[in-house]
């Protein structure tokens, strides 16, 4: 009897673990379902399938999943890609090579610590397609070499003169423009860059020293002016930047008329611009 009691027991045995078994409790042995709300403290197995979502109830500085491999994983959507989030596109890294398309850079830092210091060209945006919009516009390069249209001369001419070479008499009063010298017309904006007046005949013992100016006659203001001292023959504004609009009438004119002189100058003048 007691050998036929064993022999039952271990058939029953056998077919306990033999067969995948329901628990209400936390038990394990070869294949298991559990049901219910289920604690474990620690589970390793070899593969874990679920059908149902798989939630982490783990606080934040925790990692709620631990990765040893490097593999990618399809179809896996995460809301941050390294604590960042995803734009509404393509992703640009931080440390990558790619192309962008339809990206603006707002304040970009390109291989320098100070923003924009790596992209050359001193205008306030960078020219597209190497094209230039506007008429009369130049194209020229700055200091690091790069493409800009700050300070280049229109046509790649550097310096231009008006000259007034014919001898004005300041002593007649003022004269605006002078009739000896008439009007230059210019269709594009250029810089006045220097503003000189030679007296062919220095004035001495003027009471009142004649103002002579180089005028924009359209806006009807005067872009430099040189008063002619007593015995002085050359008279020079030195190095200047004053705009000269595009499409204006411009003219030297005499605006104080020299007087009380025991002799009288003569004058010529001559402006610079680029």
């Amino acid at each position: 009897m007691r050998k036929l009691v064993t022999a039952l027991a271990l058939v029953l045995l056998a077919a306990f673990i033999a067969q995948p078994q329901t628990h209400t409790a936390a038990m394990l042995d070869l294949s298991n379902i559990f049901t219910g709300s289920n604690t474990f403290a620690a589970i390793s197995a070899t593969t874990v399938s679920a059908s149902g979502q798989i939630t982490s109830t783990v606080s934040t500085g925790t990692a709620p999943f631990s990765i040893a491999s490097t593999t990618l994983v399809p179809n896996l959507d995460a809301q941050l890609h390294g604590g960042l989030t995803a734009p509404a596109s393509a992703i640009v890294g931080i440390n990558d090579t790619q192309t962008l398309a339809a990206k603006t850079l707002t304040t970009p830092v390109i291989n320098g610590a100070t923003t924009g210091t790596g992209i050359q060209g001193t205008d306030s945006k960078l020219l597209t397609s190497g094209t230039v919009s506007g008429t009369g516009t130049a194209l020229c390069t700055d200091a690091n070499g790069g493409a800009t249209t700050s300070g280049c001369t229109g046509g790649g001419v550097s310096e231009a003169t008006f000259p007034c070479n014919n001898a004005i008499s300041p002593t007649l009063g003022s004269i605006d423009p002078s009739t000896l010298c008439g009007y230059v017309l210019l269709p594009s904006a250029h810089t006045l860059i220097r503003f000189t007046a030679f007296e062919s005949q220095p004035g001495s013992g003027c009471t009142t020293l004649a103002v002579i100016a180089f005028r924009d006659e359209t806006a009807a203001s005067t872009l430099q002016s040189l008063t002619i001292a007593n015995g002085t023959a050359f008279n020079d504004s030195g190095a200047i930047s004053v705009a000269m609009t595009a499409g204006h009438k411009f003219a030297v004119a005499i605006t104080t008329g020299a007087s009380g002189c025991s002799t009288n100058p003569t004058i010529m003048a001559g402006a610079v611009y680029n």
